[in-house]
């Protein structure tokens, strides 16, 4: 279907481990870009 995933450092790395094609985002406290700046650019569809 086109998705891309995208997802925090532990369940990146549990995808990952289980040969799913992730992109890691920090969270709001790790720095940037992090997932409310995807949210804030529309660059995610689904949370």
């Amino acid at each position: 279907m086109g998705f891309k995933l995208v997802a925090t450092s532990g369940t990146h790395d549990l995808l990952a481990g289980a040969g799913v094609r992730v992109r890691r985002i920090d969270k709001l406290a790790e720095g940037r870009p992090n997932i409310g700046d995807l949210v804030t650019n529309r660059e995610v569809d689904l949370l």
